[in-house]
C-alpha cells in the first residue's frame, strides 16, 4: 500500500485559482490501482471523490485525474508536487486544463481548400 508523506505545500507554490477541484497526476508506478492512489491523495491532501485511471498510449504516460472535494484540496495537491519523491517515485501533478505530455510531430494539419488559412 502507497504511505505518501503529510505533508504541508510549500508557501508560494498553490496553482493560480484551478477553477475545478480536479488534478492530472502521471510518474507513479505501474502497478498502482484506483484504490492505491485514493490512498495516497487521502493520506496526504484529504477527501477525494474520484480517481480515474487513464492507460498509457504511445502520445501519453500512463495517467489519472484525481478529483477532490473542494478546490482548495486540489490547490494543495498541486503545491506538493514540490514536496519531492513519495515512496521512491516523483509525481507529475497538473491542472487538469494543461497538456503535460509533448507530442512528437507537428500536430494535426489544417483543413485545406478555399476559405481556408
Amino acid at each position: 500500500q502507497p504511505q505518501g508523506p503529510k505533508q504541508e505545500p510549500a508557501p508560494g507554490l498553490t496553482a493560480p485559482s484551478l477553477g475545478q477541484p480536479i488534478i492530472w497526476v502521471a510518474g507513479f508506478p505501474a502497478a498502482y490501482t484506483q484504490a492505491d492512489l485514493l490512498q495516497l491523495f487521502s493520506s496526504m491532501v484529504g477527501h477525494v471523490t474520484a480517481v480515474d485511471l487513464y492507460p498509457q498510449s504511445k502520445s501519453q504516460p500512463r495517467y489519472c485525474t484525481v478529483e477532490f472535494e473542494d478546490i482548495a484540496s486540489a490547490e494543495r495537491a498541486f503545491a506538493l508536487r514540490a514536496a519531492g519523491s513519495f515512496d521512491g517515485f516523483r509525481l507529475n501533478i497538473r491542472p487538469l486544463f494543461e497538456k503535460p505530455w509533448k507530442t512528437r510531430g507537428a500536430g494535426p494539419r489544417a483543413p485545406a481548400g478555399p476559405g481556408f488559412k
